[in-house]
């Protein structure tokens, strides 16, 4: 493979990644306005249940179905291979697409829900992306690969809710209708510029028996992985809390308007998205991935503790600060797990990857919701008590891999 050739791939896979995150936040702006709006949708009366609880149900299914996705789609592509298996994922989430548009203007909400699983089904396919980045070194240095790949998912989270309020504006469909056509180009694009792998492995046993035997969460049944992904499911309990309390926080504490924390998020966004793609691989460069990603843990805990105390003229920078630190994390973090669990597969890592980061989101939005109830600071301030602990278990992982010998070392050396 060319280092030519394998860029063109790593823009595919930032495009499917963007998509993937987007389709998650697309529906925020859409959905509410339609759910509250009885004269004139038909969704809102599915079954003389509560507008709320409808609300609810299809803003929930999505990650649902790409937490299912995502367990076992990267498994198949270890098996079956990379892209033929992001291929059928993609031509799916374009049907997937079409018929959530076909529910809105018919007014099913039956239809809705079950395209909205099944579109988040096929969007674990963002395993399979990472995996193929993943596979793209030596040609490209595996944190640039996945910074730029996690800038696209930060980028995604601002898009998407974007796209979708102002695509509104010519009809609660066409939101959909638009998604579907970006990812028909990038099934187009998947067709034509990722290589077709010489030899995927054996395939003994049929599909779905593949997918519930060597599915991601499989390998929890290591006691390696085991310990590994339990200090991450903490660090994403933690950052989630981050990103899902934010805005009732920015309410609660300094009466904020809508527009005012949308600004507030953009400088977040931008903030992760600039480091991601700019600064990342400085980072290790310059102080290594065991030095960068413990930093960088250790001083958003304690920014996310330090949330009841801070001040108004303080957010800004707060956000700019929060964003910097996830980006320095998140651009290594996962380097670190791909290169210390490669033996089992990188489709299974990266799905497991996926799959904690949407177990995590859906798990923190419960939780944080009875600790926001004394105020959304506190939601914020057990964040940062999450993200400790993580800490204090990543810390172990790293002295029992050598890792921490082998900063010392480098210290010493350096000085």
């Amino acid at each position: 493979m060319t280092t030519r050739l394998a860029y063109t791939i790593l823009l595919t896979m930032m495009l499917v990644n963007l998509l993937s995150t987007a389709g998650i936040a697309l529906p925020y702006p859409i959905l509410a306005p339609l759910f509250t709006d009885t004269a004139t949708s038909g969704l809102t009366r599915f079954a003389d249940l509560p507008p709320e609880l409808l609300l609810a149900g299809a803003l929930a299914i999505y990650p649902l179905g790409m937490l299912i996705g995502s367990s076992f789609i990267g498994a198949l592509s270890d098996i079956y291979g990379r892209k033929p298996v992001l291929r059928t994922t993609l031509v799916l989430s374009v049907i997937g697409y079409l018929c959530t548009a076909w529910a809105v203007v018919s007014e099913s909400y039956l239809l809705f829900i079950l395209a909205r699983f099944a579109t988040g089904l096929c969007e674990g396919n963002i395993s399979i992306a990472r995996a193929i980045v993943a596979d793209l070194e030596p040609q490209i240095d595996k944190t640039r690969a996945f910074s730029w790949l996690f800038a696209t998912s930060y980028s995604g989270w601002l898009i998407g809710p974007l796209s979708g309020g102002y695509l509104m504006a010519l009809g609660p469909e066409v939101p959909f209708i638009v998604a579907a056509g970006a990812m028909a180009v990038a099934l187009v694009l998947v067709a034509f510029v990722v290589p077709l792998a010489a030899s995927p492995k054996m395939k003994q046993r049929g599909w779905l028996q593949q997918a519930r035997q060597t599915n991601s969460l499989s390998l929890l049944k290591y006691s390696d992985v085991r310990q590994c992904f339990a200090m991450y499911l903490c660090l994403l309990l933690g950052v989630n809390a981050l990103y899902q309390f934010t805005s009732l926080w920015l309410v609660e504490q300094y009466q904020m308007s809508s527009e005012a924390i949308g600004e507030t998020i953009a400088v977040q966004t931008l903030a992760m998205t600039s480091v991601s793609l700019l600064l990342v691989e400085r980072f290790k460069r310059w102080f290594g991935l065991v030095a960068t990603v413990i930093t960088a843990i250790g001083l958003l805990a304690l920014v996310l503790i330090s949330a009841p105390w801070f001040k108004a003229d303080s957010v800004w920078p707060y956000y700019a600060v929060t964003g910097t630190l996830i980006a320095a994390y998140n651009g290594l973090l996962p380097v670190y797990i791909s290169d210390r669990f490669a033996e089992y597969g990188q489709g299974r890592i990266m799905g497991l990857i996926a799959s904690t980061f949407v177990f995590a989101s859906m798990s923190i939005a419960a939780l944080g919701g009875i600790i926001s109830l004394w105020g959304a600071h506190w939601s914020l301030f057990s964040g940062g008590i999450l993200m400790l602990l993580a800490l204090a278990q990543l810390i172990i992982l790293f002295y029992q891999d050598g890792q921490l010998a082998k900063l010392k070392t480098q210290q010493s050396t350096s000085n």
